[in-house]
């Protein structure tokens, strides 16, 4: 976790350099360990997690932009990405200790 963030300004107002203290360091999940199913696929995609804990998902259209954000708890949830175009989405998962990253294809 960030406790600290501070920037150096150039002439113009532009940042030149950003200097950020961190109190803890979040551990990665291995890949195994969470499930994304299917994937490719074409909307609904199911996911399986290693236990029950309080997650975050946010999904991201391959452009950076967030197009969708969920909190869910269990061993078990569903992402719908119907209303989304075809294509590649990166989905961060993360907990108050952890975080996962994948890649989503929707046909």
């Amino acid at each position: 976790r960030v406790s600290s963030c501070k920037a150096r300004f150039g002439d113009n107002n532009e940042i030149m350099e950003t200097i950020c203290t961190y109190t803890s360091v979040q551990e990665s999940v291995k890949s195994s360990d969470i499930l994304f199913y299917p994937n490719p696929g074409t909307g609904i995609f199911k996911m399986r997690f290693p236990d029950s804990e309080k997650r975050t998902i946010k999904v991201y259209q391959a452009n950076g932009i967030q197009c969708l954000s969920k909190e869910c708890a269990g061993q078990e949830a569903e992402l719908s990405l119907e209303r989304f175009p075809s294509g590649i989405f990166k989905v961060l998962v993360s907990t108050d200790q952890k975080v996962f990253q994948t890649t989503l294809v929707k046909k």
